[in-house]
């Protein structure tokens, strides 16, 4: 498999204080879906924004899908982060009056590429949104035109993974996206959310403190071994 993630001899500190990260080594290959896990304050979301381009290391290289993003202007990051990076967050991050096809469809908005892969794989965009919707929702399809705050939290958080996958992103990030949840429907959105990468190309880059999701991925690692700065 090619590479699609490396980090190489990456520091990062804060306003340039105490390294809070300090990683030799760290690679993902294209469709290694991979799990990180960690206790709160180990680094985890820093080195989501990391590797997202969000912010860049004071010493050291990010290479994503083929591109050292810490050599770029930060409108480049932007634009490269909004092409080939879908993000799943902790509180999902949805805009809460417009509805489940109006947040899908956002990133569609941002990032030409991802638009027209979502043109080529459905004939449009909101049919690649649709396909998602009902791909994560075929056991209990809601109104996908109401506004998306009046959905329940586990159907807030499938939206939000159908908008990371919208366009087929070469990486999903998704960041304690199962914290609210209980087992039952941690496990049923891992199957469906694993599902949808797959059927995309996508890769998928789970962070969580939860062991119990690491049997689902082929690769999994431990922040005490990414990050060499010692955890307190």
């Amino acid at each position: 498999m090619s590479e699609l993630l490396n980090l190489d001899l990456v520091r990062f500190a804060w306003e340039a204080k105490t390294d809070v990260l300090n990683i030799p080594s760290f690679s993902i290959s294209n469709g290694q879906h991979t799990f990180i896990m960690g206790p709160s304050g180990c680094g985890k979301s820093t080195l989501l924004n990391l590797i997202g381009g969000v912010v860049v290391p004071q010493h050291g290289k990010v290479i994503l899908n083929g591109v050292n993003t810490t050599q770029l202007r930060p409108s480049h990051r932007d634009r490269i982060r909004a092409d080939t990076t879908g993000f799943i967050f902790q509180q999902f991050n949805l805009v809460p009056y417009l509805s489940a096809y109006e947040n899908v469809l956002l990133p569609c908005q941002f990032s030409q590429a991802r638009a027209e892969n979502a043109i080529d794989q459905a004939g449009s965009a909101k049919r690649a949104a649709d396909q998602l919707l009902l791909g994560f929702f075929a056991d209990n399809v809601p109104d996908f035109n109401r506004p998306v705050a009046k959905l329940s939290v586990g159907q807030q958080q499938r939206v939000a993974a159908a908008r990371a996958l919208i366009g087929n992103p070469a990486l999903i990030i998704a960041d304690e996206p199962t914290s609210a949840l209980d087992q039952d429907n941690r496990l049923r959105f891992m199957s469906l959310l694993l599902r949808e990468a797959d059927r995309r190309g996508s890769t998928l880059l789970f962070v969580s403190h939860d062991p119990t999701l690491a049997d689902q991925f082929p690769k999994v690692c431990n922040m005490r071994q990414i990050n060499q700065v010692p955890m307190r």
